[in-house]
C-alpha cells in the first residue's frame, strides 16, 4: 500500500497559516491590505491584549456581495487576479487569495459586510476554518472583520505569542507601515483604550509621517527628489539602533527589500557612528513588470529584475539628497558645497558627541584659530580656542583626510609611480582576491603587474596612500576587502583610509605635525567625522570649564 496521501482540508488550512500568520501583526497586515484593496478611505484597528484576545478591523470599503462571502473563505478564491498572466503586473495589495481561509483556520472570525448597492449585509462566522454561522444583518457599508483567540487549535504556536506589549508594538509598527504606503488612507490603530497610530489620510506623504514618527522627527528630515524615487530620511544625527526605522514602499506596497536598503546604508555609512541605521520612508515607483511580488508566501520581499540598477539608482537619490542637505549645526564656516559620496550630510548637521554632555556648535573657530597645546597619549591632539578646549582624534581625522583625498583623486592623476616599488608576495588565498579586485584596485590609483609565481610589483599607488605604501599595507588591504561587506570602490576608499591613519596612529607628533593636521582636517568637506562616522573633534565649552573649577 502506497505511503502518499492527500492532506485533509484542516491540516492544509493550518500549514498555511504557519507560513503567513506570526501574531496579531499578520493578522494586522493581511486584513489592512483587503480593506486598501477594498478602495477603503477610513480603517479603523482595534486590539485587545495587543491581539491574543482580539483583533477587529474597520473599513468603509466597497464591500462583499453576499453570493462570494462564503467563497471568500475558500483558499485561492480572489477578485484581484484572473490568471496567472496577471501576476506579471500585480498592483494589489493582495492577489493569493490566502488571508481569508488562513485566518479562519487559526481562529474563531466573524466577518460583516455590505455593499453600497445592498440594503442589507451578511455575517459569517467561522472556527477553526469551518462555518459556523452564516445570516443576513443590518450594517453600515463597508466590512468588519473580528479575528478572536488566534491559535487557539494550534497549541504550541499560541503559547509562542509574545506579550500582550510586544504583539501590539509589532502590529503598531506594520500599521505604520502601510499607513506611509498609502497616505490617501486614513488609519487609525487602537490598542487597549489607547490611540496609538492616527494617520490623518490626506494624501500627503510628510503629513502621514509626521503622524508616524512625530512631528518634531519629521520636521528635520531630509527630502530626497528623484524621480521614480522619492521619500524623507533623516539626516546623519537622527539614527535608530534597527534597520526597521527604514520603511520601503516599492509600488505602493511596504516591504523588506535588500536592494533597497542596502544601497541606502551604503550611502549613509560614513556619516552614521557604527551600529546605527537610516530612519525615514522611501517610495519606489517602478514598471510593475520589473519587480515580482510573487516571492515571499507573506508578501513581505519582493524581486527585482535588476537589483544592481535599482541599487545604483537609490545610491545616486540617497548621495543627491545628502549633498543638497543644509547643514543644520555646522561645525565649520560654510564652504561651497561639493558633492561628496560618503560623507556629503556631515558638514556637519549632526551633534558631535559632548564631553560633559556639551555639544560642539556652530561657534566653533575655524581650525587655523586654533592653537595647539599638545599630544596627549599619542591620540589625541590638545586644542586651545576661545570658546574652549578642543580635543581631536588624530586617527579619525588622518582618516577622513585620506578619505577625501582617495575620493577626490582621479585615475589619470591620482596615482603616485614608486621609486622603489614594493613586491607583494602573495600568501594562499591572498592571490585570489588579488585578481578578484585587480580592476578596483586600479580604478582607484594603483598600478600592479605580474611578478612571477605569486608575487606583485606595484609600481604605483592613490596619491593619498603614497606616504605608507608597503608591502604589509597592501596585504591588509586586501585581506580586509575580502573579508566581507561588499567590493565597490567607496567601501576600498574607506579601507584604505583606515589602514593609512591605522599606521599613522600611536605616533608621537611633532608640533608641525599636530599643525598640519589641524590645517588638513579644516580644508576638508565634512571635518566633523571620519569616514566611518566617528567624531574627530570633542569640545570643552569655556563656560563648563568655569563651572567645573567654580569659577562662574
Amino acid at each position: 500500500m502506497g505511503k502518499i496521501r492527500l492532506l485533509d482540508r484542516d491540516t492544509i488550512g493550518k500549514i498555511a497559516a504557519g507560513e503567513v500568520v506570526e501574531g496579531s501583526a499578520s493578522v494586522v497586515k493581511e486584513l489592512v491590505e483587503n480593506a486598501i484593496d477594498a478602495e477603503s478611505r477610513r480603517i479603523s484597528i482595534i486590539l485587545e491584549d495587543g491581539g491574543r484576545r482580539r483583533v477587529t478591523v474597520i473599513d468603509d470599503g466597497c464591500g462583499i456581495d453576499p453570493a462570494d462571502v462564503e467563497l471568500a473563505f475558500q483558499r485561492h478564491a480572489t477578485s484581484k487576479i484572473a490568471d496567472a498572466s496577471e501576476l506579471r503586473a500585480v498592483k494589489t495589495l493582495g492577489f493569493r487569495g490566502e488571508a481569508l481561509p488562513v485566518l479562519a483556520a487559526v481562529s474563531r472570525l466573524t466577518l460583516i459586510t455590505r455593499p453600497a448597492e445592498r440594503a442589507s449585509g451578511t455575517e459569517i462566522r467561522l472556527e477553526g476554518g469551518q462555518v459556523i454561522g452564516l445570516r443576513e444583518v443590518g450594517c453600515p457599508q463597508g466590512t468588519r472583520v473580528v479575528v478572536e483567540d488566534l491559535f487557539f487549535n494550534v497549541p504550541p504556536r499560541r503559547l509562542s505569542l509574545r506579550s500582550a506589549r510586544a504583539e501590539a508594538a509589532r502590529a503598531a509598527e506594520v500599521a505604520g507601515c502601510l499607513a506611509l504606503a498609502r497616505p490617501e488612507v486614513a488609519i487609525r490603530l487602537i490598542s487597549g483604550d489607547r490611540e496609538v497610530l492616527a494617520s490623518p489620510g490626506s494624501g500627503r506623504r510628510l503629513d502621514t509621517v509626521a503622524a508616524v514618527l512625530g512631528s518634531a522627527e519629521a520636521s528635520r528630515l531630509l527630502e530626497v527628489c528623484s524621480p521614480p524615487i522619492t521619500g524623507y530620511l533623516g539626516p546623519p544625527d537622527l539614527h535608530a539602533s534597527h534597520r526597521s526605522a527604514l520603511t520601503i514602499v516599492v509600488n505602493g506596497r511596504p516591504v523588506r527589500d535588500r536592494a533597497v536598503a542596502g544601497a541606502v546604508e551604503e550611502a549613509y555609512r560614513t556619516v552614521l557612528p557604527p551600529g546605527r541605521f537610516p530612519v525615514g520612508t522611501l517610495w519606489l515607483e517602478l514598471p510593475p513588470e520589473e519587480v515580482d511580488v510573487n516571492v515571499h508566501p507573506a508578501k513581505l520581499t519582493v524581486a527585482h529584475r535588476d537589483p544592481q540598477a535599482v541599487r545604483r539608482l537609490v545610491r545616486s537619490a540617497m548621495e543627491a539628497a545628502l549633498a543638497r542637505a543644509a547643514p543644520a549645526r555646522p561645525l565649520w564656516p560654510e564652504r561651497p558645497e561639493v558633492a561628496d559620496p560618503a560623507g556629503a550630510a556631515y558638514g556637519a548637521g549632526a551633534e558631535q558627541p559632548a564631553m560633559w554632555g556639551q555639544t560642539a556648535g556652530s561657534d566653533i573657530r575655524r581650525p587655523w584659530d586654533f592653537r595647539v597645546i599638545g599630544q596627549i597619549h599619542r591620540k589625541y591632539v590638545v586644542l586651545e580656542a576661545p570658546d574652549g578646549v578642543y580635543l581631536m582624534d588624530q586617527h579619525a581625522a588622518h582618516e577622513r583626510i585620506a578619505y577625501e583625498r582617495l575620493a577626490d583623486g582621479d585615475p589619470s592623476n591620482g596615482t603616485q609611480l614608486l621609486l622603489i616599488p614594493p613586491i607583494l608576495e602573495l600568501r594562499p588565498g591572498e592571490r585570489a582576491g588579488g585578481d578578484e579586485f585587480r580592476q578596483l584596485l586600479e580604478e582607484t590609483g594603483f598600478i600592479l603587474e605580474p611578478f612571477g609565481g605569486n608575487a606583485l610589483l606595484v609600481r604605483g599607488v592613490p596619491a593619498g596612500v603614497a606616504d605608507v605604501a608597503s608591502a604589509d599595507f597592501l596585504r591588509t588591504v586586501l585581506a580586509r576587502l575580502g573579508d566581507g561587506g561588499g567590493t565597490d570602490i567607496d567601501r576600498l576608499r574607506r579601507l584604505l583610509a583606515a589602514c593609512r591613519a591605522a599606521l599613522k596612529a600611536g605616533k608621537d607628533l611633532s608640533r608641525e605635525e599636530m599643525e598640519a593636521l589641524t590645517r588638513e582636517l579644516g580644508a576638508t568637506r565634512r571635518p566633523a567625522t571620519c569616514a566611518h562616522g566617528r567624531p574627530t573633534l570633542l569640545r570643552i565649552g569655556s563656560d563648563e570649564l568655569e563651572r567645573r573649577f567654580g569659577r562662574s
